[in-house]
């Protein structure tokens, strides 16, 4: 059985296509979108072989912007 894997945003590379991708790689994947230090004891999946999704390091500023509506008065916050 396969999946499909799509990405998009500022940390992914534009039109990079791969043949395949492990599902135990997403965890290690989420760990560097979230800049977050992968578990040590989470030794299956890896980075190594995926190097090429992700856009160089000085391509990955972007401006985000938050808008949320308080559902009981209506007024954005």
């Amino acid at each position: 059985m396969q999946a499909i894997f799509m990405a998009r945003g500022p940390l992914f590379s534009k039109s990079i296509q791969i043949d395949s991708l492990n599902n135990v790689d997403i965890y290690h994947i989420a760990c560097r979108i979230l800049k977050i230090k992968p578990n040590r004891y989470a030794n299956a999946g890896s980075l190594a072989n995926l190097t090429s999704l992700f856009a160089p390091i000085g391509n990955t500023s972007t401006q985000i912007t938050f808008t949320s509506t308080n559902t009981t008065t209506g007024r954005s916050i």
